[in-house]
């Protein structure tokens, strides 16, 4: 092989390197990105989950609240 040829392949070596280097490079920021971003929807998503246990909870004591004041209040021997 003659120099101008291998300076030319070289040269598109060289070009093919830094093109993959760049795409690495993306690969790698976009990976971040999403890792940053899926950690923060965990947490928004515990936060909901938090707020629909305690939503939960509270309903649940109103349930038992309405039924101890119905049953000291007579029960069904009102209705009757």
């Amino acid at each position: 092989m003659d120099v101008e040829g291998l300076d030319k392949r070289l040269s598109v070596l060289e070009q093919w390197r830094n093109m993959i280097d760049v795409s690495l490079g993306k690969h790698e920021v976009n990976s971040d990105y999403m890792k940053k971003e899926f950690s923060e929807l965990k947490e928004e998503l515990k936060e909901i989950k938090k707020t629909a246990k305690n939503l939960n909870l509270t309903i649940w004591g109103a349930v038992i609240v309405v039924f101890i004041k119905f049953a000291l209040g007579g029960g069904l021997s009102s209705f009757i």
